[in-house]
């Protein structure tokens, strides 16, 4: 069967009417979706109420971590480290990975090698955004 992810890529960018299909790695099990679709459940209850993320500032209190942190704006601050975002890496060559959603300035990399990456896991349970 032929994987998703061994396709060639032909069109960079999406019409609304442009189909999505994902498939799971596990099962093979494909599926489709629109781009206009997928968007509007990206939104609370698919339409365009909702929390807005928008970046002013290096450190603003608009950002989805902060968000994240103050728990959907209803506590103080915590880093939301392990608390809704896991984060990964190819590796830890300076300071923690706590670090990349702390509000304090900080130095961390990864190792200098090809391939390095960081990535992040949001997990919000049924919150909707």
């Amino acid at each position: 069967m032929t994987q998703i992810k061994d396709l060639s890529i032909i069109k960079t960018v999406a019409d609304d009417g442009d189909l999505f299909v994902l498939q799971n790695p596990t099962t093979g099990e494909t599926y489709r979706i629109t781009k206009a679709n997928l968007f509007a459940g990206l939104s609370v209850g698919g339409s365009s109420v909702g929390h807005q993320c928008s970046y002013s500032s290096d450190g603003d209190s608009n950002g989805l971590f902060y968000y994240l942190g103050r728990q959907q704006n209803t506590v103080a601050w915590t880093n939301p480290f392990d608390n809704g975002i896991t984060f990964n890496a190819s590796g830890v060559e300076n300071g923690s990975l706590a670090q990349l959603s702390d509000r304090a300035s900080s130095d961390f990399w990864t190792p200098s090698v090809n391939g390095s990456y960081i990535g992040f896991h949001i997990d919000v349970g049924d919150t909707e955004m």
